[in-house]
This record gives structure tokens, C-alpha cells and sequence, in this order.
């Protein structure tokens, strides 16, 4: 991405994607390539397929403890997920789904992995 090879990166990214269905770097470096290229049904469809994934195969938050067993990221894991909410939020927004586009952004807002009702 930072060579600007955004073909290469797509390529890599998506086999990420398809390997580790955790690994929300990935989906949401593939989802800002997309965006960057008006591809905003493939990005609205992976941001989707990452939340789907993550609130079936996730019931104890697996994301989360991939993060806080990563001691090479700086910040909190709560923050990577309200970034992911927002490029979720920019999807819907390129699509022209306002409602959702708001409902996704205030989804973000709210959450907390610290809260078992969550």
C-alpha cells in the first residue's frame, strides 16, 4: 500500500482475508483500497463479512485477545474497533445508505468489549 501497488496489496490482503477471518487489518486495509478506488460495493460487502464473522465466531471477543497478545501494536483495542466501525460507517456512506451509515457510526460509539451484555 505504501508503494502505492494497490493491486499487489488487494491480492495480498484478500488471501489474509480468506486465511484468518480475524485479522481486522487486513479487512480494513483491503476495505480502504476499495474505497480509494470507488469499489464501494466490494468494500461495503468485506465490511459486512468481517462483522458477521466476528459477532458469530467471536461470542468472547477473539479479536480483541488477538490484540492484546500483539505487544507490537500501540493503542487500544477498543480504539481499532471504533476505527473499523468508522470505515464501516464511510461503506454505507459511499453507497448512499445514510440510515445505516448512522447506525453503524453510533454501534461504534457504543461499544464495549468490557461489557458482557455487549
Amino acid at each position: 500500500m505504501r508503494l502505492n501497488n494497490l493491486e499487489s496489496a488487494v491480492y495480498y490482503f484478500d488471501t489474509v482475508t480468506k486465511e484468518n477471518k480475524n485479522n481486522i487489518f487486513a479487512f480494513y486495509n483491503l476495505i480502504k483500497i476499495f474505497l480509494r478506488q470507488k469499489n464501494f460495493n466490494d468494500a461495503y460487502l468485506l465490511y459486512h463479512e468481517f462483522m458477521e464473522g466476528m459477532k458469530k465466531e467471536n461470542p468472547q471477543n477473539k479479536v480483541i485477545s488477538e490484540f492484546e497478545d500483539n505487544e507490537r501494536l500501540s493503542g487500544s483495542p477498543i480504539n481499532y474497533l471504533k476505527i473499523f466501525f468508522k470505515i464501516g460507517a464511510e461503506c454505507c456512506f459511499a453507497k448512499a445508505l445514510y440510515a445505516e451509515c448512522v447506525h453503524t457510526i453510533l454501534e461504534g460509539l457504543k461499544f464495549n468489549p468490557e461489557d458482557p451484555g455487549k
